[in-house]
């Protein structure tokens, strides 16, 4: 039994890695970014979902009010930077999916959250997707540890990534040996996307509209 690994489109075959293991592993995979022969619809830049750059504080607005003001607290972001090219394209759907893991008792349990986002009237050039977990989510239920997107274009997916600092397999978002897996619950609706958030209101401009 052979279990692929993508790290940086090198494709590394390590024989009987068990899942969920320790270790830092960089998974990553990318469709094609357009049909055979036709002009590509987008490129995938990068997805920023680990680390410093993935943690933001809440935005503060300014208020006349000054009492009990909670001090702000860190949200998860998992951003996607991406290029179009036609002149304009109606819609574009991002899916995502997040794997985040906690210890409790010597055990890992791990929380799988998944988001549907989709983007109406988008330019040509450079853009930017986001979706977000709230602070007391990730304090309930830990940090991410694995993050993928598909980027789907008339119904096709025509481009994608994940990467993740455990052993998973290539599609681990699709694999039953994962979703199945005891200590592994979906959590719906956790997974929020910039509308959802009170980030909604910050570059707004910079931002595609979400349908």
């Amino acid at each position: 039994m052979k279990t692929i690994l993508f790290t940086r489109g090198l494709a590394l075959y390590v024989c009987l890695i068990p899942l969920f293991s320790a270790g830092p592993v960089l998974a990553q995979a990318a469709a094609p970014y357009g049909p055979a022969g036709e002009r590509a619809v987008l490129r995938l830049r990068k997805m920023e979902w680990d680390g410093n750059s993935a943690r933001i504080r809440t935005p503060e607005y300014r208020t006349s009010e000054t009492r009990g003001l909670a001090r702000p607290k860190e949200w998860h972001c998992i951003s996607v930077s991406y290029q179009t090219e036609p002149q304009w394209i109606a819609e574009l759907v991002f899916q995502y999916y997040v794997l985040a893991m906690k210890t409790e008792e010597g055990r890992n349990l791990y929380s799988l959250y998944r988001a549907r986002v989709t983007y109406a009237d988008i330019a040509e050039g450079d853009h930017t997707s986001t979706v977000f977990l709230r602070p007391s989510t990730i304090e309930r239920f830990g940090s991410p540890v694995a993050a993928a997107v598909q980027i789907l274009y008339q119904e096709k997916v025509v481009a994608e990534t994940n990467e993740a600092r455990i052993r998973l397999p290539e599609k681990w978002w699709e694999d039953k040996r994962v979703v199945e897996k005891e200590g592994v619950t979906e959590r719906d609706g956790r997974l929020l996307n910039r509308a959802q958030t009170p980030f909604a209101l910050v570059d707004v401009d910079a931002y595609e509209v979400i349908k």
